[in-house]
């Protein structure tokens, strides 16, 4: 009876708003319903942490509570709210079945010391910083998408408070320039089509680790036995063990010739994976069956680049963008205003995954691309776009598709193409894809969104075939763009620290490392730290103006990544006040210290790093070589100007 009336004077309080008290471990979360603030009370801290700030008030009915839930109805909106205490965490759950918009939480305040967002391999923003506020305000990524793992974290002391995001689609965070600092708000959308559905976020405080946030993620997938890990795709698939060692590259003119594989043989490279686009009626070199042949006897993986993303008109479009019969233009996403979405770079239609699963049965357009794309004997392929967490709603009549559905299309998809047997890789790796991937170009690198703030045209052209500019052409990149992606003192290895004995992960193929010649040394060591592979665009003559720098890499990092490409990254720690020496653990094999400042650390030079093997006690230092005056110099194809 005492406990009744008490939920009842609770709901009593609630409906006035006054706040109501959930009990945690550790904790106790203050929430006022008709604004949706919360402050987090930590056992042990006088000081209150805001969860939320408050929201617009409300109406409420229907309100209950007890001491570890809280929930109601809020009729204006159609939706129904709870907060659950489990345990530790703060579960906060909006159930819609009609078109509504849940904005929430509003989070950023001026106790929160830093952003720790997981955006590619991992960005650490102290809340404060100036260049990055202005980098990122406005900013807004889906969650399924733009994000790698659905959650954002902040640093608070010797704590982290996080936030995961079990409603990934139609999810959106949005950061803000609030009051000086770094925030972050959370938007979702209901859609009538979807049916009845829960919006779910789950909030709590962890361990000071700036990876902490990422290696709770990975436990949580761990736990829903849905995990396969890279020693368990090479028990099904061993061609998979080839990557490890691995640097990977794509290749243009001679590149493609059987030549080249004997240029890497003869520097002493024994593991690599080669990718190669084709346009088998263009001017462009082909890599046919000797090229893959020659890479296959050298131990290499080799395939092609595909994409099912895009539709042209088969009379002119691109190779990849081709399909038979009708499917363009019928098969495009259609908008909810009744247009057809344009494909990349305003070229015909973004491809519907609905329509292309309703053709399959009869048409196998798919089917019929992989027999082609895999003749010559290809034991991988690059699937584009599939794991990048881009899901579409189409409302076009003939086959309408949700989010929910698109994603379901596009795991299928990958399973159907590995299910032919071959190495799999794909664009990005967000989490819901990587049972079905082996490798993704993409999640190496982060805050993709520099590149595309580059000058208009200082890339160079996807011009001539043979060795595009766009690829080839040195270029010294913007100090935004520098401080954007590699600056090390903000790059955190939240990706490798869920996922690194999971899948094989590089910087994005548009951003070889031959590209920015001036930021190589640096990038070497930020991806030697975190066990990733450089990622390179090549022919003979990158091959042998990079020589001296190419091989004194790959004889570093080859025997290393075959011994941790099956290990976890189990640690992160900066060793120096402003976060320009750290260090990385994997597992008990071998831990690696990187410098990237400029003094000495311990028997560290600045600009070097230090392995040492921990069962052997045995130390390996590595300084990258600067590419010379060569690899610094522009020396366009013969298929036309760049």
């Amino acid at each position: 009876m005492r406990r009744v009336f008490a939920a009842a004077l609770l709901a009593a309080g609630a409906a006035q708003g006054s706040p109501i008290e959930l009990r945690l471990d550790g904790w106790r979360a203050s929430i006022e319903p008709r604004t949706l603030a919360v402050t987090a009370s930590l056992d042990g801290v006088a000081a209150p942490i805001t969860i939320s700030a408050p929201g617009e008030p409300r109406e409420m009915t229907e309100i209950a509570s007890s001491s570890t839930r809280v929930a109601w109805r809020e009729p204006a909106r159609g939706l129904s709210i709870e907060f659950e205490a489990s345990g530790s965490r703060l579960l906060a759950r909006f159930t819609a079945q009609a078109d509504t918009r849940v904005e929430w939480p509003f989070t950023g305040s001026a106790s929160l010391d830093a952003l720790i967002l997981p955006e590619g391999a991992g960005l650490f923003v102290p809340t404060d910083d100036a260049a990055w506020r202005a980098r990122l305000k406005d900013y807004c990524a889906p969650v399924s998408g733009a994000l790698h793992m659905p959650f954002w974290s902040y640093v608070v002391g010797d704590r982290t408070l996080t936030y995961f995001v079990a409603s990934d689609l139609r999810s959106e965070l949005c950061l803000r320039d609030r009051q000086g600092r770094i925030g972050a708000d959370l938007h979702h959308e209901f859609q009538a089509r979807d049916g009845k559905r829960t919006h779910e976020i789950d909030i709590g405080f962890g361990d000071g680790s700036p990876i902490a946030p990422a290696l709770e993620y990975r436990a949580r997938l761990q736990a829903t036995g849905d995990f396969p890990t890279l020693a368990q795709k090479i028990a099904v698939l061993p061609e998979v063990a080839k990557l490890a060692g691995a640097i990977h590259m794509y290749t243009w003119g001679d590149g493609r010739k059987p030549e080249f594989v004997a240029d890497l043989v003869a520097l002493g490279v024994k593991r690599a994976w080669i990718g190669f686009d084709q346009e088998p009626d263009g001017v462009q070199i082909v890599a046919g069956p000797e090229f893959v042949g020659a890479a296959k006897r050298a131990g290499f993986l080799t395939g092609p680049y595909d994409t099912f993303n895009n539709a042209q008109d088969p009379q002119g479009g691109d190779f990849v963008s081709r399909w038979p019969g009708r499917i363009y233009p019928e098969g495009c996403i259609v908008d909810r205003d009744g247009k057809r979405r344009r494909g990349f770079a305003g070229r015909g239609c973004e491809l519907s995954s609905e329509a292309m699963r309703l053709a399959e049965p009869t048409r196998k357009p798919i089917a019929t691309r992989l027999d082609t794309m895999l003749r010559s004997g290809a034991n991988s392929y690059f699937l584009d776009v599939d794991a990048f967490g881009e899901v579409h709603d189409d409302w076009s009549p003939a086959h309408p598709m949700t989010v929910f559905q698109d994603r379901a299309n596009r795991l299928a998809r990958l399973r159907t193409v590995r299910d032919r047997g071959i190495v799999l890789g794909s664009e990005e790796g967000v989490a819901w894809s990587l049972p079905l991937v082996d490798f993704v170009h993409g999640a190496g690198g982060t805050r993709n969104a520099a590149i595309w703030a580059e000058p208009k045209g200082s890339y160079g052209k996807w011009w001539p075939p043979d060795r595009p500019g766009f690829f080839f052409m040195p270029m010294e990149p913007s100090e935004s763009f520098r401080a954007s992606r590699y600056d090390p003192a903000h790059r955190v290895p939240l990706y490798a620290a869920a996922f690194h004995d999971v899948v094989v992960a590089t910087d994005r193929w548009d951003l070889p490392m031959n590209k920015f010649p001036s930021i190589a040394s640096t990038r070497q060591l930020i991806e030697l730290l975190s066990g990733t592979p450089s990622i390179w665009a090549m022919d003979r003559k990158v091959l042998a103006d990079w020589r001296p720098t190419f091989s004194a890499l790959h004889r570093f990092f080859e025997p290393l990544h075959a011994r941790i490409a099956t290990r976890r990254l189990t640690a992160f720690e900066w060793l120096t006040p402003d976060r320009r020496v750290q260090r990385t653990r994997f597992e008990d094999v071998v831990e690696i210290t990187a410098n990237f400042g400029a003094s000495p650390f311990e028997d560290v030079a600045p600009g070097c790093l230090r392995a040492r093997w921990l069962a052997e006690n045995r130390v390996e230092a590595f300084c990258p070589l600067p590419p010379g005056a060569a690899a610094r110099r522009w020396v366009p194809g013969n298929s036309g100007r760049s």
